[in-house]
């Protein structure tokens, strides 16, 4: 299996695709969370109810969203702010370009481990390369059990 890693210029040319995913994802946590609330009003839902059917849509417009992105080669790592990294290189190391509703273009990165708080401003987008990386299993041969089958 192998992951895509992106330039800066391949996520900004995706971005209306991005905002649509994030447009979902938003949308449908809204619906939840208006859902959840009348439903826990008095800290418990009412006897007789079993799954409101808002409900199932905000959480099929969420799935969506989410799966979109994943579709596109990213993730959403924030449901509540609508974070969205996608991977890259930088310098030759593994990063994550990173965007969140509002951003007009991905204009900043982090290092996978460093989150939100990590975000360093893009200075030139030439220092991120996108290719197709192999992931951990490179190079390595699939074993054949007695049964023959992988």
């Amino acid at each position: 299996m192998s992951r895509q890693l992106f330039t800066v210029a391949e996520v900004n040319a995706m971005l209306p695709n991005i905002r649509r995913a994030a447009d979902l994802v938003q949308r449908g946590s809204e619906q939840l969370s208006e859902l959840s609330g009348r439903l826990y009003a008095n800290h418990r839902p009412p006897a007789d109810t079993l799954v409101d059917a808002g409900y199932m849509v905000g959480l099929e417009k969420v799935m969506e969203g989410v799966e979109l992105i994943g579709d596109l080669g990213g993730e959403i790592k924030d449901l509540g702010r609508g974070l969205i990294d996608f991977p890259s290189s930088y310098l030759g190391r593994r990063v994550l370009l990173c965007w969140k509703p509002g951003e007009q273009e991905f204009r900043f990165w982090h290092d996978p481990d460093a989150g939100f708080s990590g975000r360093s401003p893009i200075e030139n987008e030439n220092d991120f390369e996108g290719e197709i990386a192999e992931d951990h299993r490179a190079g390595v041969e699939d074993e054949v059990d007695d049964s023959g089958l992988l």
